[in-house]
């Protein structure tokens, strides 16, 4: 900058200097008050920083927004979540591009929506003469879930006393995340 200065008389005088602009002040870093991550088939979320983000801003130029799991030593453009998280407290870090930084807490609720898969055994038609009090002969379902799950086994039987009927074996998966609940029926004639 030059400063240039002018007497009553005419005379002129100038002064040079540098002038140094920075800027010192850290972004305003703004969080979601609580973020609710559903697990995939897999058993694992994958979220981005920016879905923990509600506006975060700076003054002149926001660089980068990351985040990280509370108690990591690093943060990234990402976090993940598993199947044994319930609710996990994360970072956000807004960083401008002048170095300045600023951070923010956010509580993720980890939730899994996916409902156990289960396939009965094949119906099966046997004599009235068969030995039927061991119903485990008659196979076990096929249960799949992403998080784990308990199985209960229910069974109504209608045979008459001639030995002719049904029974109806029930089998239900509940997901032990909370994924939710599917049953199915293998029916023994």
């Amino acid at each position: 900058i030059t400063y240039e200065a002018t007497d009553a008389c005419g005379n002129t005088a100038s002064a040079s200097m540098k002038l140094t602009v920075v800027d010192d002040d850290p972004p305003v870093v703004v969080c979601n008050d609580e973020t609710v991550v559903a697990l995939t088939s897999d058993g694992t979320a994958l979220v981005y920083a920016e879905s923990f983000d509600d506006g975060s801003y700076d003054n002149c130029c926001l660089e980068s927004i990351l985040v990280r799991r509370m108690g990591d030593a690093t943060f990234g453009p990402s976090v993940t979540f598993i199947c044994t998280d319930s609710e996990v407290m994360v970072e956000l870090q807004a960083r401008d591009c002048y170095g300045n930084v600023n951070t923010c807490m956010v509580s993720a609720r980890i939730q899994d929506k996916v409902a156990p898969a289960i396939v009965c055994p094949a119906d099966q038609t046997i004599d009235c003469e068969s030995d039927y009090s061991d119903l485990s002969i008659f196979g076990q379902p096929q249960v799949v879930d992403n998080c784990g799950f308990e199985i209960v086994e229910s069974s109504v039987s209608d045979i008459d006393n001639c030995g002719t009927g049904t029974i109806k074996r029930t089998w239900t998966a509940m997901g032990t995340g909370g994924g939710g609940v599917t049953a199915c029926t293998q029916t023994i004639t």
